[in-house]
């Protein structure tokens, strides 16, 4: 059949139009190997508008668009082109590769499955594959899948790099060295190479080899974004915080969007108390991909830090969310549970970590936390132990040890460790800030400034160090340096985390108090009060409800069925009352007899009253005798024949102690009521006492102290001695001797010189303890008087004034 010429026109036209669509597709990718991206891009569409899901248009598009980032996209041309070519292998290993980037793994292995379908040797699709499988954390699977890479081609670098990172994760750490052995030898320029060995050198805990692979890589590349990072990685974990931080800087200069190098800077930042910039970078972590659930752990310890502990549960439990197996989820809800006092709970959340990952430093080092703060100092040392096995290089793993020896009083071991902690890390100010401190609960004064002066050469501006100075020096004038320092940190006070802006405002107060100028004291007093109280979880219904449980089951009734079943022990001597009342001057009266060991604020009878409660031992000799072996271990001499507990809310527990221990002495110390809620005021407790940092609130507790002793007074009378804190001041010597005598012990004349005992004394008022007895904290609120209105004016409507 003969065409017509409308026909032959026809034919023609088509065979033009296609060699103007093979024109542009040339000058598309021109345009895209040339790296003029948005005439490429712009080329590309021009040609899918004229001729819908032309392949290879749509590949090249997708390909461009997962290039710039925009992966949703890049997923859509991606899909229209194997839809295409489904026996295109190419496509259907591009298209796995865009749906590994935005997190579809199991989809991504399906398209991989694909390519491997139609060439089983497709090296590419085995190494996109093995990668995905390691994503998954399915190690076997992609060991496996990586071997068959380099059974085809042995020498490939990136079937060998995924290879070494697989082993190192599946603690085949032998193997994995043998790899990158291998894969430096086959490349040796190849800094991805010395990058990943580096930071499979720091997973095994080999942080110096794992810095000098790190730097080799950055010899080969300086400007390589992944190599900066790992550094940076390994340079934190020993501690130099500053040249991490640098580095995590120049990686995220390098690569603005590089949301992991965010994220670890982070981290850095908060290791060297940079809280507000530490949440501005995780922050950006997130920013840059709202499904980095590592990002959102580190937002929550930022947020935490900065004591906005709803902002950091929301980002933990979001971390959660993102990926269930997330273990920096659950390790930092932990750290967040734990700030709000909910013990069980945050060790719950800790172990769902341990579970994923048994092997990690940083979680055994957070459960030796969570175990001393609620004084399981014993669990607490096997924690931290675990975790120095794990990296026996990591300073912070020595300060976790070094602090646990401190809390539980034994503060020759816990300098001991911290000189562990400055051989590894000789110029870390915070430990340096940590022995200064222990060296004042020693008294070792002199040697303590000298260790503070350097932490103030290296860095002015860390207010811990300013209230540590003020318990070593007396500040007489405003042109003192150190004030002046001080002085001048008084702008940047709002740009501090909350925890280090009520540190500051306490060592203002204390310095301004001991120039005399009164006024500028407690108003920096108060804003470190009102600090500290926004981040303190205080709920003052708990305390309310415990007073009310302890004053119902404890009836004269309850406590006559236990007459005769306690424990025959007299070692225990109680000292109880409110918090700076006079405990620790009268723990020092005793302890100072050769008989009697001073064990300080113990946590024992708290601990075995949950016994009874939680396992329903009702045994009042077995509680008792439990709670006697407990604080026998305290006294290392084994001869003293008494031990005193100088825990002061074990007034809550008068009751229970009648009951497991009736030969026990109880000693309660009272105070003037306004002295003794200042005196709180002042203080920046470590832990508990939330009451304290409100003037009505404490007020308040108070009350409930004085009504329940008043209760154990009415139903226990003459079980326990009470010794006023002015009398023992004003008549020291009859006072000690009331009380020698009320111990049943023989005189002493070394009970009238309390302050030269040698032991070390961990409690807020060390530094008087360790000087003789003055009378200047008698009556010390009137100097505060029109400041103190709203707890006067509260306290007398109590009528405890």
């Amino acid at each position: 059949m003969v065409p017509t010429h409308a026909e032959k026109n026809e034919v023609a036209n088509e065979e033009q139009m296609q060699v103007t669509l093979d024109e542009a597709l040339r000058l598309a990718q021109g345009h895209h190997q040339s790296e003029n991206y948005i005439l490429a891009e712009r080329t590309y569409r021009d040609i899918l508008r004229a001729v819908p899901d032309h392949f290879p248009t749509t590949q090249m598009l997708g390909a461009l668009l997962f290039q710039a980032g925009n992966f949703d996209e890049a997923e859509h041309y991606m899909g229209i082109a194997v839809r295409t070519q489904p026996d295109n292998k190419a496509c259907w290993n591009n298209y796995g590769g865009v749906l590994t980037q935005t997190q579809r793994y199991e989809d991504a292995l399906e398209a991989y499955d694909k390519a491997l379908e139609i060439d089983p040797d497709y090296l590419d699709a085995l190494n996109n594959k093995s990668y995905t499988l390691w994503l998954l954390e399915r190690y076997a699977e992609a060991e496996e899948t990586c071997r068959k890479a380099l059974a085809l081609v042995p020498g490939n670098i990136t079937a060998l790099n995924n290879l070494g990172i697989i082993l190192a994760k599946r603690v085949k750490f032998e193997e994995s060295l043998e790899i990158w052995e291998k894969a430096s030898e086959v490349n040796p320029l190849e800094p991805m190479i010395w990058s990943n060995w580096g930071n499979a050198l720091r997973e095994m805990g080999r942080l110096d080899d794992s810095a000098a692979k790190c730097r080799k890589a950055i010899e080969l590349a300086p400007d390589n974004s992944e190599a900066l990072n790992n550094l940076a990685n390994a340079l934190r974990d020993q501690a130099h915080f500053e040249e991490a931080i640098a580095l995590y800087r120049k990686a995220t200069n390098e690569r603005p969007d590089y949301f992991e190098a965010h994220g670890n800077l982070s981290i850095a930042l908060l290791d060297n108390n940079q809280v507000d910039e530490a949440l501005v970078a995780a922050r950006y972590a997130v920013a840059f991909n709202k499904k980095f659930g590592q990002g959102y752990s580190c937002l929550s310890k930022a947020a935490c830090r900065a004591g906005k502990y709803d902002q950091a549960q929301r980002a933990a439990q979001h971390a959660v969310y993102l990926d269930p197996d997330n273990v920096e989820a659950y390790l930092d809800l932990s750290d967040v549970l734990l700030r709000l006092d909910q013990f069980e709970d945050s060790e719950a959340a800790l172990q769902e970590a341990l579970k994923r990952e048994p092997s990690s430093t940083r979680f055994y080092l957070k459960l030796s936390e969570i175990r001393e703060y609620t004084n399981n100092f014993k669990e607490a040392h096997e924690a931290v132990d675990n975790a120095l096995k794990l990296s026996p290089e990591m300073p912070a793993a020595w300060l976790r040890k070094a602090l646990i020896y401190y809390v539980a009083g034994d503060l020759e071991n816990a300098l001991n460790m911290i000189e562990e902690v400055l051989k590894r890390a000789p110029d870390w100010i915070i430990a340096m800030q940590y022995k200064a401190e222990m060296l004042v609960s020693v008294n070792k004064n002199e040697e303590a400034s000298v260790t503070l002066r350097k932490v103030l050469d290296q860095n002015k501006e860390l207010p811990g160090a300013y209230a540590t100075l003020t318990s070593l020096k007396k500040f007489t004038s405003e042109d003192d340096p150190d004030f002046r320092n001080m002085k001048a940190l008084e702008p940047k006070v709002s740009e501090m985390a909350l925890e280090q802006a009520a540190v500051y405002h306490y060592a203002m107060s204390d310095a301004y108090e001991q120039m005399g100028s009164y006024e500028k004291s407690f108003e920096h007093l108060k804003q470190a009060n009102d600090t500290k109280r926004q981040f303190v979880p205080y709920l003052n219904w708990k305390d309310i409800d415990f007073h009310d449980v302890m004053r119902g089951k404890y009836t004269p009734e309850f406590i006559q069925r236990f007459e005769g079943l306690g424990s025959d022990s007299d070692v225990p001597i109680f000292i109880v009352g409110m918090p700076r009342s006079g405990t620790t001057l009268t723990e020092q009266i005793l302890s100072s007899h050769p008989d009697v060991f001073g064990a300080g604020e113990l946590p024992e009878l708290g601990k075995v009253h949950k016994i009874s409660t939680n396992e329903g031992i009702n045994d009042a000799k077995i509680l008792g005798d439990e709670y006697v072996r407990r604080i026998r271990t305290r006294d290392k001499s084994g001869t003293a024949k008494h031990i005193t507990d100088k825990m002061p809310a074990n007034y809550m527990y008068i009751g229970f102690m009648a009951c497991i221990l009736p030969k026990a002495k109880i000693i309660h110390c009272r105070r003037n009521p306004v002295d003794t809620c200042l005196s709180c005021y002042k203080q920046n407790f470590a832990r508990g006492q939330y009451w304290s940092y409100n003037l009505e609130e404490m007020a308040d507790a108070y009350e409930r102290y004085s009504s329940l002793m008043a209760y154990w007074r009415e139903i226990l009378p003459g079980r326990f001695m009470e010794i006023d804190y002015e009398e023992t001041v004003n008549n020291f010597e009859d006072s000690a001797r009331k009380l020698i005598d009320f111990a049943g012990l023989e005189w002493d004349e070394a009970c009238l010189k309390p302050h030269k005992q040698k032991r070390s004394v961990l409690t807020a008022s060390k530094a008087q303890v360790t000087k003789p007895v003055y009378k200047t904290s008698v009556d010390k609120w009137k100097r505060y008087e029109k400041q103190l209105e709203p707890l006067v004016t509260k306290l007398q409507g109590y009528g405890l004034l």
